[in-house]
């Protein structure tokens, strides 16, 4: 068994324990539990002061809160679980802002799973997510996945927003200048 901690374990509002995904197990001490409890508390608290700083517009101290909670945290929370999703996502955008290109693809990879997992599959913020994580892919040149990437969101996107939304056409530019790179960069090889 890895060493990495697991609330892996669903807890649902009405107190009842679920079996743990990862590791199969049923039952956790009261302390662990307690951990958990206290992990979520502090998370909550933590995004409070992110929506603080994003309307200051503070992006530094965003990512910074964001990636202090996700290192407090991790050990007592499932990645699935919808405050680390959060803490993720404030990460992604503030990197995003302060152009942290490689660590915004990071934080990226953390919620992809879970945007597939809870939205349906054509769901706008799915489809908006993969966009954005093309065009970084594409902007570091790496052109296969971002093409994938593009691609997929050009399929959702054009199903929620549809083919003549200017978010359409702006994601058609995109695929058409990766497309032409890919091209290009092949050909050199």
């Amino acid at each position: 068994m890895e060493s990495r901690s697991v609330l892996d374990v669903l807890i649902v509002s009405d107190g009842v324990q679920h079996t743990c995904l990862v590791c199969g197990k049923d039952t956790f001490s009261e302390e662990y539990l307690s951990k958990c409890s206290s992990s979520s508390a502090d998370a909550e608290q933590i995004l409070k002061k992110i929506a603080e700083a994003k309307k200051e517009k503070d992006f530094k101290m965003v990512l910074e809160l964001s990636g202090h909670c996700l290192s407090e945290v991790s050990d007592h929370l499932h990645p699935m679980h919808i405050l680390m999703i959060r803490l993720h996502d404030s990460a992604f955008d503030a990197c995003i802002e302060l152009q942290k290109w490689d660590l915004a693809l990071v934080y990226a990879s953390k919620t992809t799973e879970a945007y597939r997992e809870f939205y349906a599959a054509y769901h706008p913020n799915l489809g908006i997510h993969l966009m954005k994580i093309g065009k970084i892919q594409q902007y570091l040149k790496q052109l296969e996945p971002a093409l994938k990437n593009l691609q997929q969101a050009e399929d959702i996107l054009h199903v929620s927003h549809g083919k003549g939304h200017s978010l359409c056409q702006d994601l058609k530019i995109l695929l058409k200048q990766c497309e032409e790179e890919l091209r290009i960069q092949q050909g050199r090889t």
